[in-house]
């Protein structure tokens, strides 16, 4: 949880070491649906260190763990196709880049994942404007700013329910 919580907070550098070490860890005991997560998480730290060729080659080896263990989870394999998308277009492999965020969004929009499909849209956004195909360009943008504002959305009505429920428990209390 460490790990992930450096992660968050773009603290890519403290939360590496910790994620090599778990990644080591679930793969010594053969464990791998926790061998994926920690794999995803390895693979962000090392994109967020700048290590894209290291990010690139732990992010494959988790497809072909994946599909080798017949894992469907497809909340991890729009993850990681987002993942690749970003380091991908990093690299300035558009083509890839391009492959892969449409791969993500293809996974992700019938089960609602919307963070990979928010990354995918937007590096879309980004190969399209850099190509001068603004249909495109417009197209993901337009698709960015819906989710986008969907997600803002739930996470608004999510915090108003928590807040109506502390208004509630405290004036019952106060009642008492």
């Amino acid at each position: 949880l460490i790990a992930l919580a450096l992660n968050n907070l773009d603290r890519y550098a403290e939360a590496l070491p910790l994620f090599q070490s778990i990644y080591q860890q679930y793969q010594t005991e053969g464990n791998t649906p926790r061998l994926l997560e920690a794999g995803t998480g390895l693979a962000n730290a090392l994109r967020g260190t700048g290590r894209l060729d290291s990010a690139e080659r732990v992010y494959q080896q988790l497809l072909v763990i994946a599909r080798k263990n017949d894992d469907r989870r497809t909340a991890f394999y729009s993850t990681v196709y987002a993942g690749l998308a970003h380091v991908y277009f990093d690299l300035d492999r558009i083509a890839d880049a391009e492959r892969s965020a449409l791969e993500a969004i293809s996974v992700s929009e019938p089960n609602d994942y919307f963070l990979p499909r928010l990354e995918a849209q937007r590096i879309l956004y980004e190969i399209y404007r850099g190509r001068g195909d603004h249909q495109q360009a417009l197209h993901f943008l337009e698709q960015y700013t819906r989710d986008h504002d969907s997600l803002q959305n739930k996470e608004n009505l999510a915090m108003m329910s928590m807040s109506q429920a502390l208004y509630e428990y405290q004036r019952k209390e106060e009642a008492l």
